[in-house]
């Protein structure tokens, strides 16, 4: 009864634009330039699992080498123009960098976002539609306090690729 008084609680809702056609990562195979040894997370970062768990969750290995990459391939050329992903509570994942190639050589950089540490959050990467077989995930740098698991290795729940936004 004393809570009925109260204000309601803040809440903040985030809207993403519906993606075009289907999502290009699923299942897809990647490759990391710093692997898990620990296999924490082997094939969880394009399983279709948002899932902040050690069989669904990607993570890279502890090595202090920055930047660490993970490349995507979705096994044919598409026109691409979203990304979305997120990481778990835990972890000390600060920056992703998202970059895009048609060769797998030569990468365009298309967006960087910074998450807080301790907060479970998906960002939706939106960036004007190219050409691209390869998806190539960038962490630059990582927060420096410990939560759960020694800084240096960076953790992602999942990634989704599609086509530009509806409507775009």
């Amino acid at each position: 009864i004393h809570g009925l008084g109260a204000a309601p609680p803040k809440v903040t809702v985030t809207l993403s634009p519906a993606p075009d056609g289907p999502n290009l990562a699923l299942r897809k195979p990647y490759e990391s330039s710093d692997p898990n040894r620990f296999n924490w997370g082997i094939g969880g970062l394009t399983d279709g699992s948002w899932e902040a768990n050690s069989q669904h969750c990607f993570a890279t290995g502890d090595a202090d080498k920055f930047p660490k990459e993970v490349t995507i391939d979705p096994e044919k050329v598409a026109r691409i123009g979203m990304v979305r992903l997120g990481v778990p509570a835990f972890g000390s994942t600060k920056t992703i960098q998202m970059a895009v190639s048609l060769d797998g050589a030569a990468f365009k950089t298309v967006g960087s976002h910074e998450f807080v540490q301790q907060q479970q959050a998906r960002h939706t990467y939106e960036f004007p539609a190219v050409e691209a077989r390869y998806v190539r995930l960038v962490y630059p740098d990582y927060h420096a306090a410990r939560v759960g698991y020694t800084p240096q290795f960076t953790f992602t729940t999942e990634v989704e690729v599609y086509g530009p936004a509806k409507g775009r």
